[in-house]
Order: structure tokens, then sequence, then C-alpha cells
């Protein structure tokens, strides 16, 4: 049985998320970032009421924007030089409203990358409200190699307007 907390987050968390910034930076340097999928790389992210998750990432253009030899490891240890990734699944949330953590946990089901498939992607997830709209930010708590370097990844996304099918 989930907790009211817990409904809470799946209640704020479910909808359809536009990326607004996607970068790695060092544990120990915050300030130290790159960008695995290039500076202006567009994706959606959705969850659904019933536990289902989708992500897509599409870097702008292969060879343009893309930080040069851009090499990002999963936390599966699956290397990546790609300009797309997708997957999906079923997620689950772990929170622990007494000291205010929350995680989601991606179960990667299908994927185009496949040494991600069958893994779990676990997430610290920060919900918060800007002027322009409700953000989410998903942080890696695992350092990933990219270029080189043991880097955290934080991804974050704005709520999509909700849509209304057939109503034009």
């Amino acid at each position: 049985m989930q907790s009211n907390f817990t409904d809470t987050i799946l209640s704020r968390m479910v909808g359809a998320w536009e990326l607004t910034d996607h970068c790695a930076f060092l544990r120990q340097d915050v300030r130290d970032k790159v960008y695995p999928m290039g500076i202006n790389p567009s994706a959606v992210l959705l969850y659904t009421p019933d536990g289902y998750m989708s992500l897509q990432i599409l870097s702008p253009k292969p060879d343009s924007t893309k930080t040069p030899s851009t090499n990002a490891s999963d936390s599966s240890g699956t290397t990546t030089d790609s300009t797309y990734i997708a997957y999906t699944g079923r997620f689950d949330l772990d929170c622990k409203e007494s000291v205010g953590s929350i995680q989601v946990v991606h179960h990667v089901e299908q994927t185009n990358l496949p040494g991600m498939l069958g893994s779990e992607q676990r997430r610290a997830v920060k919900l918060f409200e800007e002027a322009d709209g409700e953000c989410l930010e998903l942080l890696t708590l695992d350092t990933m190699n990219i270029l080189g370097q043991e880097r955290l990844v934080k991804v974050t996304w704005k709520r999509l307007p909700k849509n209304q099918p057939g109503k034009e």
C-alpha cells in the first residue's frame, strides 16, 4: 500500500514532460559541465497513471553541437555514442517522507541500447515550480563515464500542457 506522500508524488509526475536541460558534471565540481547529447537536444518523457514510462532524447545534429568525443556510459556499464536514446518500461517510486527522499526506478523493458535492456535506471527526483510551470529534475545516483571522467547526469523537464484530442 502506498502512502499519501507517494500518491501525491505520483500524481505530480504523471503526464508529459519536455526536456529543458541535460548535462553531466563532476561530483566534486558541479560547475564542470558537459552536454552528452549536445547543447539543445529535444526530448519527451512520459509517465502514465498505470505505472509505465517512455523516454526519447534526440541530439539536434550529430556532429555540430555535440560535445566532441562524447562517450556516455549508463549505470549498467553500457557505453553509448548515440544521437538518439529511447527506452520504455514500468516505473516504481521509492519515497521516504521522513527524510524527504524521492527516487524513481525505470525498469528498462525496451530500448535502442542493447546494454540497457533489463536494467534498472534509478534517479533522485525533485519537483519544483518555476514562473512558466512545473518542473521535474532527475539526477543519477551513481556516476557515469562521460568523456573519460566519472560524472553525475542531471536532466530537467518542464511539464507539457494537457492535450485534448479531438478539440481544435
